[in-house]
């Protein structure tokens, strides 16, 4: 099969973690099937200092072509936005055109995320006929959060429907996105394949030594939706009656939180803050650590709950989003969200009942399921189903 990504959302030299979750499916497939990726960058805030430019990325089975456009700097920001959606498609055919006339027409096209790289597909689709697929991973669906498809643009709305109308399949990371889109966008079948974890780093370790203190691991990028604040005085409420644990926070670097510890009196010793590390430091933190814990106002799959769990961590979550799919009595805790009560008496509760979680077991399930090999083997049966359709 000659098989091509078209990637709303993709790393790049500039953002090496936007997407790096589709880079990862990418890199389970590679190890069945070539692959070419094709991504035009739209992040507009960082293209303002950009010019046109291409980046090849070639490793085996995997071909992957990033393209910056620049963003026009005029006088009205609508008039501006016009003009990069205008350049952004241009580069976007362009690219299709270049990449048929010389390798010729792929079987079959994934798209990652419908708008903006869907056009794509919906293009060749019309002009060539061939056949697409969509995979959504957007946390535009939530109930909560400023970005939210019913407050869209109209014609984001209707590109997005028309997308996911024509395409072959759909596939979604979890039940709670496939739900919430037959909701707000349209009623379609849709097939559930989660996201992979890379298991040659995040895998189970038994510890040669226990911890000197109880290790709560956070890790996210530190967001609104990551109800950081809110998780920081849930630390405080529970360090009041118990010292004998500590919680490392792993993320984008954000001056306010230490700021934050140091008012409720939370001890150094017993708080640290690690800023954004290398992703191979994040699964040795993991597998260092007791549990994980994350406090989100929503998750549409949690990538750093399945890394946690392949590395045979219990998980404290708040029951929100896809989180009960991944969590269960045997692996984690779930509590109410946005409730600091419950959240502080989850660190105790999992303390108290720890010998509960088998680590070797919890790692073996999530590992099975999470791996390259298994969720690249789900792709794959969708593209053979899809062509023999």
């Amino acid at each position: 099969m000659k098989i091509l990504w078209l990637c709303s959302w993709y790393p790049h030299s500039s953002d090496p973690f936007e997407g790096d979750f589709i880079e990862r499916q990418a890199k389970a497939l590679a190890q069945l099937q070539e692959i070419d990726i094709i991504h035009i960058v739209q992040n507009t805030n960082l293209l303002k200092k950009e010019s046109f430019r291409t980046e090849v990325k070639n490793t085996i089975n995997l071909k992957q072509t990033i393209v910056y456009i620049s963003y026009p700097k005029l006088f009205f920001k609508k008039l501006s936005n016009l003009f990069f959606n205008y350049r952004y498609y241009t580069a976007l055919h362009r690219q299709l055109k270049n990449y048929i006339q010389k390798n010729g027409k792929p079987d079959l096209i994934h798209v990652h995320v419908p708008v903006k790289a869907g056009a794509g597909a919906l293009w060749a689709n019309r002009k060539y006929n061939i056949p697409y697929l969509v995979t959504e991973h957007s946390t535009i669906y939530h109930n909560w959060g400023k970005e939210h498809f019913i407050s869209a643009s109209p014609f984001f709305k209707l590109t997005t429907k028309k997308i996911i109308k024509k395409a072959s399949a759909l596939i979604t990371v979890s039940n709670f996105l496939g739900e919430k889109m037959n909701d707000i966008v349209l009623k379609r079948n849709y097939i559930i394949i989660p996201n992979v974890v890379d298991t040659s780093l995040f895998y189970y370790q038994r510890k040669k030594e226990k911890n000197e203190l109880f290790r709560f691991l956070h890790v996210s990028n530190l967001s609104p939706m990551k109800n950081p604040f809110k998780m920081i005085e849930a630390i405080a409420l529970y360090l009041k009656t118990n010292k004998d644990a500590e919680f490392i926070i792993i993320g984008n670097k954000d001056d306010r939180l230490p700021v934050e510890a140091t008012r409720l009196k939370i001890a150094k010793s017993n708080i640290k803050f690690l800023g954004e590390i290398p992703y191979k430091d994040v699964a040795a933190e993991m597998r260092q650590a007791d549990a994980l814990f994350l406090f989100s106002k929503s998750e549409t799959f949690s990538c750093v709950t399945a890394e946690a769990l392949c590395c045979g961590l219990p998980v404290i979550a708040s029951n929100v989003g896809a989180l009960s799919e991944l969590i269960n009595i045997e692996n984690g805790i779930l509590v109410e969200p946005d409730n600091i009560e419950s959240l502080a008496n989850s660190f105790e509760q999992l303390q108290l009942n720890y010998k509960h979680y088998t680590r070797e077991k919890i790692a073996e399930k999530a590992s099975t399921k999470y791996k390259y090999e298994t969720v690249a083997k789900q792709i794959l049966s969708i593209y053979k189903e899809v062509l023999n359709t």
